[in-house]
């Protein structure tokens, strides 16, 4: 069974649906949260029904992108003990976001046939193969002499 980016897609909409409902089940967290939550849901499910256009996905990635950082200085200005669970389902979504930025702006990047976002990896770093010269620059030819002990370039 191969896992499609549209279901990626799907599962991260039904998780922060799922902890945006948990995070706001009480009052621990004030409106502004809300709206941003809300809004994220509402492109959310405009990127399921225009899904032949890249302009929702980018929509949604720069709206989950901005909401990163407010929704860290929303969670740590309303930390108190006595609100543990909503603030703890609101931190798990923190963490959710960036893998929301990249799988919206890899649809839309994929919808206008450009080359995907990678992940950084250790090795090659995520650098794409195109950034790598199909035709290195030729060096001057360098002579091995076996009588001098050591390789001398020829000038």
């Amino acid at each position: 069974m191969q896992v499609t980016r549209s279901t990626v897609h799907r599962f991260l909409f039904l998780a922060h649906f799922f902890l945006s409902v948990l995070a706001m089940s009480s009052f621990a967290l004030p409106n502004g949260y809300f709206l941003s939550q809300s809004l994220i849901i509402a492109v959310n499910i405009w990127t399921f029904i225009k899904k032949e256009t890249s302009e929702p996905f980018y929509l949604l990635s720069s709206i989950a992108f901005a909401t990163f950082f407010s929704d860290i200085i929303i969670v740590t200005l309303n930390w108190f003990p006595h609100n543990g669970f909503q603030l703890a389902m609101a931190t798990i979504l923190i963490l959710m976001k960036p893998a929301i930025v990249l799988i919206s702006l890899n649809s839309a990047r994929q919808l206008e046939g450009e080359s995907e976002i990678n992940v950084p990896s250790f090795g090659n770093w995520g650098s794409p193969s195109s950034n790598f010269q199909s035709n290195p620059p030729q060096y001057q030819e360098q002579n091995f002499q076996s009588g001098s002990g050591g390789y001398q370039s020829s000038l």
